[in-house]
């Protein structure tokens, strides 16, 4: 491994640990939640790398695929982790950013 990828999945581990902490804020992920809620702090806390193959399939199906991919309604896309949360209004995005731009200028 590079380098680069490992700066890389260092990125990437950031974002997902930083849209996971946005989702615990806004009562998306809640404590009562379990064990989803633990399996997202863990994954916050220490990566996807760690989890065994249930915690990974909950993980993916009850967190990752709902909340940290969603789908543009407009196109299809799907909308990177980095971009799933908008800041501004608090909720997840449901436009990728070429329909969001083009939505805007509508």
């Amino acid at each position: 491994m590079s380098h680069f990828d490992d700066l890389e999945n260092a990125r990437v581990r950031y974002e997902m640990a930083e849209h996971l902490e946005h989702l615990f804020q806004a009562g998306i992920i809640r404590e009562c939640d379990q064990p989803v809620y633990g399996i997202a702090r863990l994954v916050q806390d220490k990566g996807q790398e760690i989890l065994t193959p249930k915690q990974s399939w909950h993980f993916r199906t009850k967190v990752e695929e709902p909340y940290c991919r969603p789908e543009c309604w407009r196109c299809g896309f799907t909308i990177s982790v980095d971009q799933a949360w908008d800041v501004e209004s608090g909720d997840l995005n449901d436009l990728c950013p070429s329909c969001r731009h083009d939505w805007d200028r509508m």
